[in-house]
């Protein structure tokens, strides 16, 4: 099986975002998408100082009709130039291939809640984070699988009280499971934190193990100013066998790609 996990930064490389998105769909079973936007209206871009795709749900799902699609908004009525007034809604998308037996789909809040971002309080650290999850039936074995987007500030990627008590939230749901487990996604971490640590107690850590040296480019503003050259990750369950880790260096977004083909 493959999966390619990538926070796509609002679509705003939409032109190779959706090359590589229909490159991959050939071969790949799962995507997991993060910063993802979905508008009722017809409005397809939107903003001033960062012109974000409002409507990039319906496009991956235009682009992507083999698959089947799992929304799951944390915010709703705000762009990346802040709060608006037409219907719109903010957060993590799963695209799993058409005849997969997806059993269960559900959502928890690792920090905060849904709508937990004001006008009055419109900053990051005001954003909840909800971990999108799914399982997937094979054979005689199930198969979870977690899509993070983890809490953000405009700082380095370091251990706060809230990444803290979000990893021990996480890793109370990864006990709970039965069969494996892929957990991926932007957790918005260094990798020498305790916060990583405390997942890696239960899960393989991907991006060390194969010795990946960066899941950001040079579109990454806040590169140099942070040193923060880690930020996505993928981990999976001990048993999982994986036959390819890779994280190519692709323009989609100002985060990289991370592909995985495994049994």
């Amino acid at each position: 099986m493959k999966l390619v996990s990538l926070n796509i930064w609002g679509g705003m490389q939409f032109d190779a975002l959706m090359e590589f998105v229909r490159s991959e769909a050939k071969d790949t079973d799962i995507f997991c998408f993060q910063e993802v936007f979905d508008t009722t209206t017809d409005f397809k871009t939107f903003g001033t100082a960062r012109i974000c795709r409002v409507n990039m749900l319906e496009e991956f799902r235009e682009a992507l009709s083999n698959f089947d699609s799992y929304f799951a908004p944390c915010q709703d009525g705000w762009t990346f130039d802040g709060f608006v007034d037409f219907p719109i809604a903010y957060g993590l998308a799963i695209f799993v291939r058409k005849g997969m037996k997806v059993e269960d789909v559900g959502e928890f809040y690792a920090y905060g809640r849904r709508n937990m971002r004001t006008a009055e309080q419109n900053d990051a650290r005001s954003m909840g984070r909800n971990v999108q999850y799914l399982k997937i039936g094979l054979e005689d074995l199930s198969l979870t699988i977690g899509n993070v987007h983890g809490y953000w500030v405009r700082a380095p990627k370091t251990d706060t009280p809230e990444r803290i008590a979000q990893s021990e939230k996480i890793l109370d749901f990864l006990n709970k499971q039965t069969g494996d487990v892929i957990l991926c996604g932007d957790f918005n971490l260094r990798p020498d934190t305790k916060s990583m640590a405390i997942l890696e107690t239960k899960m393989r850590n991907l991006i060390k193990e194969f010795g990946i040296k960066t899941t950001r480019n040079e579109l990454y503003a806040d590169l140099k100013i942070f040193n923060d050259y880690f930020a996505d990750y993928v981990l999976v369950s001990s048993s999982i066998e994986i036959r390819n880790f890779q994280v190519p260096y692709v323009l989609a977004s100002d985060h990289l790609p991370m592909i995985l083909e495994f049994s």
